[in-house]
């Protein structure tokens, strides 16, 4: 299954192998102010290394197509 990074819930965000509560929250909390292309924007989050970033790039399916900017909650 893939996951949207710009879309996914808090549990579908948790379903990634290394992504509890806080970081799906710090997820939420960027995507909120920032449009997610890639997994490699996480890299900014505090405690989103390389590790993490290989998991999440696992299941990751961002379509910058689909989304626009202003879809975003300010």
């Amino acid at each position: 299954a893939s996951i949207n990074l710009q879309t996914a819930s808090k549990i579908e965000l948790m379903s990634v192998k290394g992504i509890g509560p806080k970081k799906a929250d710090q997820i939420i909390e960027y995507r909120t102010k920032n449009m997610i292309q890639s997994a490699d924007d996480l890299k900014m989050l505090k405690g989103f290394g390389p590790g993490l970033i290989s998991n999440i790039k696992k299941l990751e399916a961002v379509s910058t197509a689909k989304i626009q900017k202003n879809n975003l909650i300010k």
